[in-house]
């Protein structure tokens, strides 16, 4: 039987849409109880660092252009946009993606079509190479012309969509879903007794999205006082599920951020869920 903890969590998660950056001021945060475990076998720092995927600009070294296909050019689509969150291995190859928003859809699925072929310069923390995860904004000009570039403000970019390049897809935002999804499945971060014992505290935020099936999807490392703590709380959140979000009872995609706290002694917590 789920521990009461484990039921207030799943009954009061809170999430953060990041595109709704203007309710900030209505976080409440949420508490539960740490899952304490036995030290984890010490992995080699490098391989360790591999395993982790922060948040952090990838500067494109190989970029293949998607193309308007025949249908779009014959309908006279001249222009259009696409949003994607690419994730990079520690040597800069494409391992995952994710279509957050397009004009058109053909426009993304000819995204999602080159996207394995680009390759980005290595991200490196202190002399180590570490997954690395960004948002890029690919602008179509005609058939021919095809620019990308990092995200702009999201706001800015849903604006910059209205009208004539109204998006058909997107991210929903806090204040247009039905209800907050609730939290299915609760994986606690392991916290070692020892790491309590010798005093190791610390926060970490993830940043990740919920898809339309309740999926957890691109977790990535926001910030983090440790990395051996992020690491805990990246494995944790990648084992979430989640109730599909929905808006006007359709499923839809959200984006969200969790805040762990480890080592609260005050409070005896190691996770605090907020609005971002």
């Amino acid at each position: 039987m789920p521990d009461e903890h484990t039921e207030n969590m799943k009954n009061t998660f809170l999430f953060a849409a990041l595109l709704a950056s203007a309710i900030t001021s209505q976080a409440q945060p949420i508490v539960v109880a740490p899952s304490a475990t036995e030290q984890p076998a010490q992995l080699d720092p490098a391989e360790r660092m591999k395993s982790l995927v922060i948040l952090r600009s990838l500067k494109t070294e190989t970029f293949v252009a998607p193309a308007m296909s025949a249908a779009m050019q014959i309908t006279v689509v001249i222009n259009g946009r696409v949003r994607v969150a690419v994730q990079s291995d520690s040597e800069g190859n494409p391992v995952d993606w994710l279509i957050l928003a397009y004009s058109h859809r053909d426009l993304a699925t000819s995204t999602s079509e080159v996207i394995r072929k680009w390759h980005f310069a290595p991200v490196k923390i202190d002399g180590l190479p570490v997954s690395a995860q960004t948002e890029f904004d690919i602008e179509f000009r005609g058939p021919d012309v095809v620019s990308i570039s990092p995200v702009m403000d999201q706001l800015e970019f849903i604006f910059r969509n209205m009208g004539m390049e109204r998006l058909e897809y997107r991210p929903a935002t806090l204040t247009e879903i039905d209800r907050i999804p609730l939290l299915l499945n609760v994986v606690h971060p392991r916290y070692s007794t020892a790491a309590r014992d010798q005093g190791v505290r610390g926060t970490v935020e993830i940043q990740f999205y919920i898809d339309e099936q309740g999926t957890v999807r691109l977790p990535a490392i926001k910030n983090a006082d440790r990395f051996d703590l992020a690491e805990s709380a990246l494995e944790a959140v990648r084992l979430w599920k989640f109730e599909p979000p929905t808006r006007n009872g359709r499923p839809v995609l959200i984006s969200a951020v969790q805040l762990f706290d480890f080592g609260n002694v005050a409070k005896d917590l190691t996770e605090v869920t907020k609005v971002n």
